[in-house]
C-alpha cells in the first residue's frame, strides 16, 4: 500500500467518526431548518387529514430575523492590537488591511448568513480563503467566505476549543453527477467501481442515486522540534540554530583567507590594507543553571489540504500559508451532557409551540369553513329527482332548493358547530409558549405588547436581547478568530513588495506601497485583534448624528458649535466644505490666539491674591469703625 492510499484510507476513518458522533446534532439541525422552510406538519398527520386544512402559520423566521438583523445594524469590527517587534501604525495598516479584505469579500453579509444558520439550526461556518488579485496577476489575497451548507461541514470531535483552533481535520463536503465527475476527473476513481467498499460508502454518503460525494480534506501534520532560547530571547529551532553557526563559521574562514590576502598585498604595496567588515555572530544560547542550553520539545504544525472522493485523491496535496485549519465554526447554545455536546438552534424548543399554533389555527379554519355546511335532516322521499340539487347545495349556494312533499314535514337543517373558547385559549397559549421559549417578545419584534412607558418597552427589548445574546456572542468570537487567522497569515499572503488597498475607520481609501524596506514592512512584528460590535463607522455616524441634533434641541446655545459637526457625519456630497463654510460664518474657524506665557498667568494670578486681601483688610478695618461708632 503507497502513502496516498494510507493517507486516503485515514481520511475515510476520520470522515466516518466525524460524522458517528456528531450524527444527532446534525439530524436535529436538518429537522430545525427543514421547519423553519415550513416543512412543520409530519407525513403521518398530512395523510390522515388529507381533505382537512393544515394551515402553516410560521412565525419563526421573524424570530431569527430579529437576531441576524443585529449584525446586519451593528456588524462586527475587527481591530488589531500591536505585540512584539510592532507599533501602532503597522497595527493600524493591519487593520485598514483587513477592513479592505472584509469589504471585497462582502464579509458583513457573511457574519449575517452564519448567524442565521446557527439561530435556525444550532451551527453556521466561516472560513478564510486566498484567491488571486486579478486574472492577470500572481499576488494573492485573502478573503473570507460564508460556508452556504452548514450539513456540508465535519470538524474534528476531539478538537478541545470550540472555535477549532486545535482541530486536526474537518470535511468541507461537495456532491456532482457522476458523468460530471467523469468529466472532471477522468481518470480518478469515484468509488462507483464495484470493490468492496462501495458498500460501506454508500451507507455514509460517498455514493447515492449516481451522485458523487467530493470532500476538501484538511488535515494538521504534526513535527516534533527541539527549540532553542538564545540571549536575546529569540527562539529558534535547534536545527536552524546549528545552520546559522555553521553559516557563520563559513563566513569567518571566507573573512580570514580575505584578510590575509589583503595585508599580504598591503605589506608589498606600503597602504593600508582594505578588509571588509567582519561577519556577525549569531547570539549565544542562553543556558541552565547545570550550564546546559535551554532547549524544549515542541510540535511545528503544518496544514495540509486534498480534494478527496470516497475512492481516491482527486487533488492535492496543498499546504496551507496559516498555523491553523482556516473554518471557523459559529454554534448555537451547547450543553453538555457526558462525553455528548448537543447543540442545540433558536427555535429548537420552540417548533412544539408552533406545532400546536397550526393545529388551533387549523381546527378553527376548519370549524369556520362547516358553519354554513351544517347537515340537513331529510328523507329520502323528499329529495327523490332533486339528488344533485341537494348534494351540492353547501358548494353551490342556490337560491332555491326544491323537495317533495310527502307529509313529513319541511327539511330541517342542524345547528352548525360552534366555535370553541377553549379552542382560542390554547391558540393563545402556544403563541405565549412561543414567545417564552425563544425569549423574544412581542416588544422585541416590533409589534405592540401590554408595555405602555418607554422604559418597559425598552426593559422587555433589553430581556430579548440579553436571552439571545449568546448567539451574538458565539458570532463575535468566530469573527474574532477570523481576525487572529487574517493576522497570521497577511505576513505570508503579501510577503512581497506590492501596492495594497487600506480603509480608514471613515472607509476613505488609501494605496500603500508595503514591503519596500520602508516603514510599512507586514512581515515584521506579531499582533493580536479583539471584536468590538457595532463597529462600522455608517452606523457610528447615524447615531452621532442622532445626539448631536437630540444636544440642539435640549441646549439650543450649543448650536453653533454642533453644527459644523453635525454637517461633518451626515451622508452628503461635500459635507466637509459645508462644515468649513459653516465654522467660517459662526467665527469657529478664526485662527485660536496663542496662548499667554504661564509665568505671566502665574504673576497676574499673584497680584489678584494680594489685591483681595487688601481689599479684604480695608473692609475688615470700616466695618470694625462703623460698630465702635454705634456703641
Amino acid at each position: 500500500m503507497d502513502k496516498a492510499t494510507d493517507k486516503h484510507r485515514k481520511a475515510l476513518q476520520d470522515y466516518k467518526r466525524a460524522l458517528d458522533y456528531d450524527r444527532e446534532n446534525r439530524e436535529a439541525a436538518l429537522d430545525d431548518s427543514a421547519f423553519v422552510a415550513g416543512e412543520q406538519w409530519p407525513d403521518d398527520l398530512l395523510a390522515a387529514r388529507a381533505n382537512r386544512p393544515c394551515m402553516t402559520v410560521n412565525r419563526l423566521p421573524s424570530f431569527i430575523r430579529q437576531v441576524a438583523n443585529e449584525i446586519r445594524i451593528k456588524p462586527p469590527a475587527i481591530q488589531v492590537v500591536a505585540m512584539e517587534d510592532a507599533d501602532r501604525d503597522l497595527a493600524d495598516v493591519q487593520e485598514g488591511l483587513i477592513r479592505s479584505i472584509e469589504a471585497v469579500s462582502s464579509a458583513r453579509r457573511a457574519y449575517a448568513s452564519a448567524i442565521e444558520d446557527s439561530t435556525r439550526c444550532g451551527m453556521g461556518f466561516l472560513r478564510v480563503m486566498t484567491d488571486y488579485a486579478t486574472e492577470d496577476s500572481f499576488d494573492q489575497e485573502a478573503r473570507i467566505r460564508h460556508i452556504d451548507n452548514p450539513m456540508s461541514v465535519l470538524m474534528d470531535p476531539d478538537m478541545v476549543d470550540p472555535l477549532g483552533s486545535d482541530a486536526k481535520f474537518a470535511f468541507v463536503l461537495d456532491t456532482m453527477s457522476e458523468q460530471a465527475f467523469r468529466e472532471a476527473y477522468p481518470d480518478k476513481s469515484s468509488g462507483m467501481d464495484g470493490d468492496a467498499t462501495t458498500e460501506m460508502q454508500s451507507r455514509e454518503g460517498w455514493l447515492s442515486d449516481n451522485r458523487v460525494q467530493i470532500a476538501e480534506y484538511w488535515c494538521v501534520e504534526e513535527t516534533p522540534v527541539d527549540v532553542l532560547l538564545l540571549e536575546d530571547g529569540t527562539v529558534v529551532d535547534v536545527s536552524e540554530y546549528d545552520a546559522m553557526v555553521e553559516a557563520y563559521n563559513q563566513d569567518a574562514d571566507a573573512f580570514q583567507i580575505m584578510a590575509t590576502e589583503a595585508q599580504a598585498e598591503a605589506a608589498t604595496t606600503g597602504a593600508e590594507p582594505e578588509l571588509p567588515d567582519p561577519p556577525q555572530a549569531p547570539p549565544l544560547p542562553a543556558y541552565n543553571a547545570d550550564g546546559t542550553p535551554r532547549t524544549r520539545k515542541v510540535k511545528r504544525r503544518k496544514v495540509m489540504s486534498y480534494l478527496m472522493s470516497g475512492g481516491e485523491f482527486l487533488e492535492g496535496p496543498t499546504e496551507w500559508v496559516g498555523s491553523r485549519i482556516p473554518i471557523v465554526p459559529v454554534w448555537g447554545e451547547a450543553y453538555r451532557i457526558g462525553d455528548r455536546t448537543v447543540r442545540t438552534s433558536l427555535i429548537r424548543f420552540a417548533k412544539d409551540s408552533q406545532r400546536m399554533i397550526n393545529f388551533w389555527r387549523s381546527a378553527s379554519v376548519e370549524a369556520l369553513a362547516l358553519a354554513p355546511r351544517a347537515p340537513v335532516l331529510i328523507t329520502a322521499q323528499q329529495v327523490k329527482g332533486h339528488e344533485r340539487d341537494w348534494a351540492n347545495a353547501g358548494l353551490d349556494n342556490p337560491a332555491v332548493l326544491v323537495y317533495n312533499e310527502t307529509g313529513s314535514g319541511v327539511p330541517t337543517r342542524l345547528m352548525p358547530p360552534t366555535m370553541q373558547a377553549a379552542m382560542f385559549n390554547e391558540a393563545a397559549v402556544a403563541q405565549d409558549d412561543l414567545k417564552a421559549t425563544t425569549g423574544i417578545y412581542d416588544a422585541a419584534l416590533g409589534a405592540r405588547s401590554n408595555e405602555t412607558s418607554g422604559k418597559a418597552i425598552m426593559a422587555r427589548q433589553r430581556e430579548g436581547d440579553i436571552s439571545t445574546y449568546a448567539f451574538i456572542d458565539n458570532l463575535m468570537q468566530a469573527v474574532e478568530e477570523i481576525g487572529r487567522i487574517l493576522v497570521n497569515i497577511i505576513p505570508r499572503v503579501y510577503d512581497a513588495q506590492r501596492q495594497i488597498r487600506i480603509l480608514g475607520p471613515r472607509m476613505e481609501t488609501k494605496v500603500l506601497t508595503v514591503n519596500d524596506g520602508g516603514q510599512y514592512d507586514l512581515t515584521r512584528g506579531k499582533y493580536d485583534v479583539v471584536v468590538k460590535a457595532g463597529g462600522a463607522f455608517t452606523t457610528r455616524r447615524e447615531e452621532m448624528a442622532e445626539i448631536f441634533q437630540g444636544l440642539m434641541q435640549s441646549v439650543p446655545a450649543l448650536a453653533p458649535v454642533i453644527i459644523p459637526r453635525l454637517i461633518d457625519v451626515l451622508d452628503m456630497p461635500d459635507a466637509e466644505e459645508i462644515a468649513q463654510e459653516v465654522r467660517a460664518l459662526t467665527g469657529q474657524g478664526q485662527q485660536k490666539q496663542a496662548a499667554p506665557d504661564p509665568k505671566a498667568l502665574a504673576q497676574a494670578a499673584k497680584y489678584e491674591a494680594e489685591a483681595r486681601q487688601t481689599n479684604f483688610e480695608t473692609d475688615l478695618a470700616t466695618a470694625r469703625i462703623q460698630s465702635a461708632q454705634k456703641m
